[in-house]
């Protein structure tokens, strides 16, 4: 049976227990110091025999945590979005590592990071508006430490982590803001004069992410079967943008168009060639955008939206974010009655679940649309002839 001591030097108290055998064959010994009291360096021994016995001990190191998180980003840039990159390298920059980065790896326990919560909470908005940083950002804080935790319990840095011990930050999901069919019709027709009307025809009838729209080549649209294929998006970074693959695996597919849409983008075609032409040998010809700019580079998202909001306040209409128009469609394909299937294979979405979740505020009147139609079917009879 492995077994410890406790020793007490000075006004301290020491723990010391086997690890392991040495190649000489003599154990290899750890002593820990720091506890206070007998019956504090009693329990962390006992602790120790227990993770030593059941094969979870990893011994302890002095690294710090700021040193661990640069070798974990070091690795992780790569791994993720641009954009998710930006949100990580945001919230490690602003509220992680100013307080937890100076402390060790192994001395982080659940109830500093518990703590460490509720500092940030009472932290202004970085972006200068009144009140404190929403809960979700503090979930986002969470969620990011909870994967830094991870990779430092698979190297063997620690043995557990403590994100898995406190309580996870709350955040209701705000009801959404979409259009009604109306509104949608009003906003188009606003937006017939502005050169982007085939762009945002294209984000009200597929639902599509902004990015993609904007990521859209001509060789991916099939004209004769009235198809997309979402196979790239656009994503916007520090000093440029970078085309790479859909936000998720789901966001590859192909969506059906119809005919005003097609014929849309074959006017659209026209313009494009236009500028092809002026643009000469200048023009990106090799990227095939079908929005881009005169250089045949991607139009960036900031125009797009700054052309967007000036035909929503000209058109009088309540104000949507213009990636809710991507949650008007789906509303309105489920209102329609719609399935949840069809949908979710239109917008991308990988789990059906969260989408139900989403966009429960249409559930009561799908549900009203199909007891309405079930009752015409069974009670109303054909005249007799």
């Amino acid at each position: 049976m492995m077994r410890g001591t406790v020793t007490k030097k000075g006004n301290r108290w020491y723990i010391v227990y086997t690890i392991g055998v040495l190649p000489n064959g003599k154990r290899k010994q750890k002593w820990e110091s720091g506890f206070r009291t007998k019956r504090e360096a009693e329990l962390a021994l006992a602790k120790r025999l227990v993770e030593i016995g059941t094969n979870s001990y990893v011994e302890p190191t002095t690294l710090l945590f700021k040193d661990f998180v640069e070798a974990w980003a070091t690795d992780k840039e790569n791994q993720v979005r641009p954009t998710t990159w930006r949100s990580y390298s945001w919230n490690l920059r602003v509220y992680i590592l100013p307080q937890l980065g100076s402390k060790k790896l192994k001395d982080l326990t659940a109830p500093q990071i518990q703590h460490f919560y509720s500092v940030i909470r009472q932290m202004p908005r970085s972006d200068g508006k009144p009140g404190n940083i929403s809960e979700r950002t503090i979930l986002h804080v969470h969620l990011l430490l909870h994967q830094i935790f991870k990779r430092a319990v698979k190297w063997g840095y620690i043995g557990m982590n403590p994100c898995d011990l406190v309580d996870k930050p709350k955040v209701e999901e705000p009801d959404l803001n979409v259009w009604t069919l109306d509104e949608g019709r009003t906003f188009l027709k606003f937006a017939e004069a502005n050169s982007l009307y085939p762009l945002f025809l294209l984000l009200f009838t597929t639902g599509m992410r902004i990015g993609e729209v904007l990521g859209l080549r001509w060789q991916d649209i099939n004209f004769d079967e009235n198809t997309l294929s979402v196979t790239q998006q656009v994503v916007f970074v520090k000093g440029g943008y970078k085309i790479g693959p859909p936000k998720t695996k789901a966001g590859r597919r192909t969506i059906d168009i119809n005919a005003q849409v097609t014929k849309a983008l074959l006017d659209h075609r026209i313009h494009w060639n236009q500028l092809r032409e002026l643009g000469g040998e200048h023009f990106q010809i090799d990227l095939d955008l079908v929005f881009c700019t005169k250089k045949g580079t991607p139009i960036f998202r900031s125009n797009v939206t700054k052309a967007y909001n000036e035909i929503v306040e000209k058109a009088g209409l309540k104000r949507i974010r213009i990636h809710d128009i991507r949650h008007t469609h789906a509303s309105l394909l489920l209102e329609q009655g719609e399935s949840i299937k069809v949908v979710q294979e239109r917008i991308g979405h990988e789990k059906a679940d969260v989408l139900l979740n989403r966009y429960a505020h249409v559930l009561p009147r799908m549900q009203r649309k199909a007891v309405d139609t079930f009752g015409a079917r069974l009670f109303d009879t054909p005249d007799s002839v």
